[in-house]
């Protein structure tokens, strides 16, 4: 166990879906990156202003429904789905 201001933190290993989540980072920052996406995000958030996550209203993110990586590979037709957003 290490301590840090006064609270205990466990050494034990990374959950599997945590790997997985560092893993895949590039590949969703390859989508993320891309005009295709920034483009998408841009139409979306003008499109649905209200957060649908909280429903406020001046929504900035823009989520995905359903993950666009499976088995280490991107999935387009997921990443730039308008229905598969949030």
């Amino acid at each position: 166990m290490i301590f840090l201001d006064k609270k205990i933190y466990s050494a034990a290993p990374k959950k599997e879906k945590d790997l997985n989540f560092e893993t895949n980072r590039d590949k969703r920052q390859k989508v993320y990156n891309s005009s295709r996406w920034q483009k998408l995000r841009l139409y979306y958030l003008y499109s649905n202003p209200i957060c649908e996550y909280c429903g406020r209203a001046g929504a900035a993110h823009v989520h995905h429904r359903k993950s666009f990586i499976h088995g280490g590979n991107i999935n387009n037709e997921l990443a730039y789905d308008e229905d598969n957003l949030q």
